[in-house]
Order: C-alpha cells, then sequence, then structure tokens
C-alpha cells in the first residue's frame, strides 16, 4: 500500500510540468494557426490566382500552422503586392530600350529650312 501512494505522489508531480508543456504547445497551435487564417484572408487582396489564394484559405483552415509551410513554398506571386514586380519591369524597359542618336525636333527644323529654301528659290 505504501508503494502505490508513492507512485501516486511522483506521477502527481510529474502531472504539471507535463500539463504546462501541453498548455503551451495548443496555445502556440493555436496562435499560428490564427495567425495563417489572418494572413490567407488578407492575400485575397493582394497579386496572385484565384487557386492559389483560396488553397492558401482552406490549407489555413484544414491544417492550421501549416499553412506556413505552404506559404514558403508557394509561388513567388502568391500573396505579394505586385508593385515591385511593375517597378522591376519598368526599370528592364528603361534599361533595354535604344536611344536615338537625333536632338528632339531638329529633324523638324530642318525640314523647315529646307522647305523655305526651296520656296525661295521658286
Amino acid at each position: 500500500m505504501t508503494n502505490q501512494k508513492y507512485e501516486d505522489e511522483e506521477e502527481m508531480e510529474q502531472q504539471p510540468a507535463y500539463n504546462s508543456f501541453v498548455l503551451f504547445f495548443v496555445i502556440i497551435w493555436v496562435i499560428l494557426g490564427l495567425m495563417g487564417l489572418l494572413f490567407s484572408v488578407v492575400c485575397f487582396a493582394y497579386d496572385g490566382s484565384f487557386m492559389e489564394n483560396w488553397m492558401g484559405f482552406i490549407t489555413a483552415i484544414v491544417l492550421g500552422p501549416f499553412y506556413w509551410i505552404y506559404f514558403a513554398f508557394s509561388d513567388p506571386t502568391y500573396c505579394s503586392s505586385g508593385a515591385q514586380d511593375q517597378q522591376q519591369q519598368q526599370e528592364i524597359t528603361i534599361i533595354s530600350t535604344p536611344r536615338k542618336k537625333t536632338i528632339p525636333f531638329a529633324s523638324s527644323s530642318r525640314n523647315k529650312k529646307n522647305s523655305v529654301k526651296s520656296r525661295s528659290r521658286n
């Protein structure tokens, strides 16, 4: 009888540590899950395909914190603003545009001079 009582006391001493670990794990799981759900809803406002947005939302609801794995390995356009892409595209266009060797309006002034000379000869 004394051995049984000793084992129960030992289990009771270990129980609070186990309970606090489980409680901590559950709290972290819920917080990460809610953050993932909120972030997946926010991603509907950003660029990305319709299917990617819905898959992110469903992943956040069903799998909770595992949404962040989906987010990490998804297409780079998922939940991106697109402004950076447009700015990079603009920079590429500016760099790749060939420059003209003529001065603006110089050709039009030459045509006026030639037209004046041709009129004066007649």
